[in-house]
C-alpha cells in the first residue's frame, strides 16, 4: 500500500482521544485515522459496500410509483403557493 503524507488539523480533544486509543491499542495515529476512513467511508469503488448501500434502500418507498408521481408527490406546489 503506496502512502501518501498528509497534514491535517485537530482540535485538542480530538488528539486527546486519538492518543488514548494509539496508547491502549497500540496503533498509530496514523492507522486509527486510516481505519476511521474506511470504516466511515469505505473503499472508494468497493462493489460489496455499494451492493449493501442499494439493498438497504430497498422498501424505502412503501409502494411501487412512477419517477413522474414520486417527483409530483414531493413538489406539491404548496412551498410556491407562499411567495404569490
Amino acid at each position: 500500500m503506496k502512502l501518501t503524507r498528509t497534514q491535517i488539523s485537530l482540535s485538542d480533544d480530538d488528539r486527546r482521544v486519538l492518543d488514548a486509543v494509539s496508547r491502549r491499542t497500540g496503533s498509530s495515529m496514523s492507522a486509527l485515522i486510516r481505519e476511521a476512513i474506511h470504516s466511515t467511508y469505505g473503499d472508494v469503488g468497493d462493489p460489496e459496500r455499494l451492493r449493501g448501500l442499494i439493498d438497504a434502500s430497498f422498501g424505502t418507498i412503501a409502494r411501487e410509483v412512477s419517477g413522474e408521481e414520486l417527483v409530483d408527490g414531493l413538489r406539491s406546489g404548496r412551498r410556491l403557493s407562499g411567495l404569490a
